[in-house]
């Protein structure tokens, strides 16, 4: 095993590293203790997992400047971050030193260790936010350079009420902030109401995975609804030309079995002027140009099409 040279000191017991074209570290592996000085404390890289469940990737890694960028902790740690200590397995951070990503739990799922195994070592976290008491399990908070919340992931199942422009709406997976602390995005636990300037539709992503809630189906910017997902909607519009646009959620062949379909939900920007259609096609069409819109639903299709022929349901009620 080597010793290698940081700006925070030397590393002892490396037992594999990697490294930039410029010769600077770039991930490390270590198999003795170590402790780093960082901006929100000490800190002591795994080397050692003695529970057979953490992730297998490197203990450290660092930016071409050498600033670390993430550490994969021997334990789980209280460290100190904006919104007051947390217990995490990993934290990464901004080339500047502040703390960027905040992760409870680092585990690797397998057949030995299920999601169930991992919710038994989460614990819930209490912290405030958009002028509420939140305390729920999470896997991660993101924080923008200036420390502010940037997003909360939820663990899975997890679900939380999150004030909004459009009222109190149930969240799953996660919401995301602006910088000055105003809700930003959030993922719907069910199919919400919410107006908008087209009329009532139903925001929710029917395929939103869950990995992190950086960017959501429901989208406000400046406290003004910006954009939308629907899987249920179905839209018709006639613009003053008296061209009929039919719009909604569409299929598409399954990643997991190509002989199904998928659902592929509906998104919908709304602009000052006007609004678009994203499905596998593109419409923007000016709110000024709408003479007749007729919105309808759809049931909510949680599992994948198989019959196109005996349905009907994705285009019935226009």
């Amino acid at each position: 095993m080597d010793d290698l040279k940081t700006k925070y000191g030397i590393l002892k017991g490396v037992s594999a590293y990697s490294t930039y074209e410029n010769g600077q570290i770039n991930s490390v592996c270590i198999e003795s203790e170590n402790k780093l000085d960082t901006l929100i404390g000490t800190l002591i890289p795994r080397y050692q997992d003695y529970t057979g469940r953490r992730k297998s990737t490197s203990c450290l890694t660092f930016y071409k400047s050498g600033s670390v960028k993430s550490i994969d902790l021997q334990q789980q740690t209280a460290v100190s971050t904006p919104v007051g200590f947390i217990e995490a397995e990993l934290v990464t951070f901004y080339e500047n030193g502040s703390v960027k990503r905040i992760f409870p739990l680092n585990g690797a799922l397998s057949g030995y260790w299920s999601e169930e195994d991992e919710a038994g070592l989460c614990k819930e976290l209490s912290f405030n936010l958009l002028n509420k008491s939140f305390n729920l399990k999470i896997n991660g908070i993101f924080f923008y350079p200036d420390g502010a919340v940037k997003s909360v992931s939820f663990f899975p199942g997890e679900t939380a009420f999150i004030p909004t422009p459009s009222g109190e709406i149930k969240a799953r997976i996660g919401i995301s902030l602006s910088e000055a602390g105003s809700i930003s995005s959030l993922e719907p636990s069910a199919p919400a109401e919410i107006n908008t300037p087209i009329g009532v539709l139903h925001a929710y992503a029917s395929n939103a995975l869950g990995i992190h809630a950086d960017k959501n189906s429901l989208v406000f910017e400046d406290s003004l609804l910006r954009e939308l997902t629907s899987s249920t909607d179905i839209i018709k519009i006639t613009d003053k030309a008296d061209n009929v646009h039919y719009l909604s959620p569409g299929f598409v062949k399954s990643s997991i079995d190509p002989d199904k379909k998928a659902l592929l939900p509906m998104k919908i920007i709304f602009n000052s002027n006007s609004a678009v259609f994203i499905t596998s096609d593109e419409l923007t069409i000016d709110y000024k140009d709408i003479k007749d819109i007729r919105i309808s639903t759809m049931p909510l299709y949680t599992n994948e099409c198989t019959d196109c022929t005996s349905c009907g349901k994705c285009g019935s009620g226009l």
